[in-house]
């Protein structure tokens, strides 16, 4: 792999989660807490939070921020693609 095929594929993989993160921050904005929606634990850090859909994708949920919640990694497998 060329040094500029790595640095662009670099720079996609940071705009990717600097866009998560900014989703995460619009949610947390929203809903004035930092924590699991489904169980209720306090985030720490960034690491272990998961967007989830409210409504799934396959269920005909919408990428729409309204449709979006905060989970720990845990509930978020859990919960799969169940309303």
């Amino acid at each position: 792999m060329s040094r500029q095929t790595w640095l662009i594929k670099k720079k996609w993989k940071q705009t990717k989660r600097n866009k998560k993160r900014a989703i995460m921050e619009k949610i947390i904005l929203r809903d004035r807490f930092f924590c699991c929606k489904m169980c209720g634990v306090v985030f720490q850090d960034f690491s272990t939070v998961t967007i989830d859909h409210i409504v799934p994708i396959s269920k005909g949920g919408t990428n729409d921020l309204g449709n979006l919640q905060l989970a720990c990694s845990d509930c978020n497998a859990a919960k799969g693609d169940k309303v």
